[in-house]
């Protein structure tokens, strides 16, 4: 009976642990996210999508206090916004779809693609779609929002942000 009493407690305490983890409150804190303000253009659109930054891009977020450079000053915006550290690292992210492998036609070719596919594993290779999945709004900042703004001053620093300023862009 006691081995019994003892299984059940080590069942409960293991899913009270587990249920705490994915329960427990997210830890929020203030990041500093750098903002493109003027969108990149390559004449390939593929490649544009790629690789071109466009307005309202996250370059970085990073923990509140970070020294900015004079020219990050008045190139991009900083927003103060409260985040978790796996928001921080989604306003970063590229839109990525599953890589589609061209088949190998000669034995040199299959020989190689083997020997990748042995040293990824199991992986599926990614490839980018979009510089960005997601953007900040900055038409809800200011309607008019005029990045020659930034020449003089950061214009929204006294205040902090959080996520309803964000969006997901629309598939390509």
């Amino acid at each position: 009976k006691a081995a019994i009493a003892l299984g059940a407690l080590a069942v409960l305490a293991g899913g009270a642990y587990f249920g705490w983890q994915y329960f427990k409150p997210k830890e929020y804190k203030v990041y500093e996210a750098l903002i493109a303000v003027r969108s990149q253009a390559n004449a390939d659109p593929v490649e544009d999508a790629k690789n071109s930054l466009k307005a309202g891009d996250v370059i970085l977020a990073l923990p509140e206090g970070h020294r900015w450079s004079d020219t990050e000053k008045v190139s991009y915006l900083i927003l103060r916004m409260n985040l978790t550290e796996e928001q921080t690292r989604t306003l970063v992210s590229p839109e990525e779809k599953k890589a589609v492998a061209p088949k190998p036609k000669t034995e040199e070719e299959k020989k190689q693609a083997a020997e990748r596919k042995k040293a990824e594993g199991d992986r599926d290779r990614m490839e980018t779609v979009r510089a960005r999945r997601y953007r900040i709004k900055l038409e809800e900042l200011d309607k008019n929002f005029d990045p020659n703004i930034l020449l003089e001053k950061q214009p929204y620093l006294d205040k902090i942000y959080d996520w309803k300023i964000v969006e997901k862009k629309p598939k390509i």
